[in-house]
């Protein structure tokens, strides 16, 4: 078979293998092609990347529907005793559940983050300040516990700032 052709053969199956799993080895793997030829190809040709791309988000797609399922529709377990099969349990992830919240509604439930700026001149602190720092004490209270002879502020940042992230909240649903 000449090499033009054999060059277009691999790319159906390697797109439908990667379609349903979304795993670019196994798709490799069914098509029976290397990595370095797949991934040269979808460099080379927008619409084989294109194509790529829109295969790996139809194997997204089938994993989230099964993330749902495991998560609010749940899955039967078997519950056996003394050896043999009594009934069934349906079990809920709930793990899933919050990933698919946090991803289809992250204004509500995503991690929230404290933003400070701080405006402290490192210089001027003691040595104990430094220390309590390093120990992991939040700086805001090393400023505050400073009183009038601090050596810096605290203070909220402006809206739109992309304010040094300080430490992590507690998310609220």
């Amino acid at each position: 078979m000449p090499a033009a052709t054999r060059a277009t053969d691999w790319t159906v199956p390697f797109l439908d293998a990667l379609r349903l799993r979304g795993i670019v080895a196994d798709a490799c793997a069914a098509a029976s092609v290397s990595r370095s030829t797949a991934y040269r190809r979808k460099d080379d040709d927008a619409a084989f990347a294109q194509a790529w791309q829109d295969a790996l988000e139809d194997a997204a797609d089938v994993m989230e529907r099964e993330a749902f399922r495991r998560a609010v529709e749940g899955v039967d377990e078997p519950v056996y005793q003394g050896g043999e099969k009594v009934g069934v349990i349906r079990k809920y992830s709930d793990t899933l559940l919050t990933l698919m919240l946090k991803a289809n509604r992250p204004a509500k439930y995503r991690e929230r983050v404290d933003a400070v700026n701080l405006n402290v001149d490192l210089s001027q602190m003691t040595d104990e300040q430094l220390e309590r720092i390093a120990k992991g004490e939040d700086v805001r209270n090393v400023i505050a516990s400073a009183g009038a002879s601090g050596t810096g502020t605290a203070q909220p940042p402006p809206a739109s700032s992309d304010a040094e992230q300080v430490a992590p909240a507690a998310a609220a649903p």
